[in-house]
């Protein structure tokens, strides 16, 4: 059986709720100069990069500086987006079924992948990873490891069946639409980081 996997590899928190509220205030560009123009659509994500490395992990002074930059050009969504990124990472229980699930599955993906880095793939920038070994995604696995966190936080727990047959699905219909909506973004971005 082959392993369907989430779309892209961007950060599990880039596809919560509250983050892509904040983040949906600057997706536009209202700009008719192309060069503003790529800035603008890059700064979300750009800004999205660099605050979620800093709350998820608080410690470099390179990482703190280039949110400082983000947060010089807007003080106001830069606080909000790291608000609800803190929220994200220190508050796993109103994490949804679905997030958790998605956050097991890239990390194990993650332990068989390295050399990340950004490319242009078929005309659109996405992260390409050196695969060190393929190994299928064992779902009773992943659903044993979900369940004790789900019993501790939620009360409940859910058959490896039913996470892949329908919540990781469902997982990966919401991701890939959420991506579709930030193409051009993340497009402007990758020019951008190349540049």
């Amino acid at each position: 059986m082959k392993t369907k996997t989430m779309p892209d590899d961007f950060a599990d928190s880039f596809f919560n709720e509250a983050v892509q509220n904040v983040l949906e205030t600057m997706r536009e560009s209202h700009s008719d100069n192309a060069n503003d123009r790529t800035e603008q659509l890059a700064f979300p994500m750009t800004a999205f990069f660099v605050t979620d490395t800093l709350a998820s992990t608080c410690s470099r002074h390179q990482r703190a500086t280039k949110f400082l930059w983000c947060y010089g050009c807007e003080p106001d969504f830069c606080a909000r987006l790291l608000t609800v990124l803190t929220d994200y990472y220190q508050h796993r229980e109103k994490l949804t079924v679905g997030e958790m699930l998605a956050e097991n599955v890239n990390a194990e993906r993650s332990r068989q992948t390295s050399d990340r880095r950004v490319e242009k793939v078929n005309g659109a920038w996405k992260f390409v990873h050196k695969v060190k070994s393929k190994r299928p995604i064992i779902w009773d696995a992943i659903a044993a490891g979900l369940n004790k966190e789900l019993k501790r936080l939620k009360g409940h727990t859910v058959k490896g069946d039913t996470l892949r047959s329908s919540i990781f699905d469902n997982e990966i219909k919401r991701r890939r639409k959420i991506l579709q909506k930030w193409d051009d973004n993340i497009t402007a971005w990758g020019r951008m980081q190349t540049s």
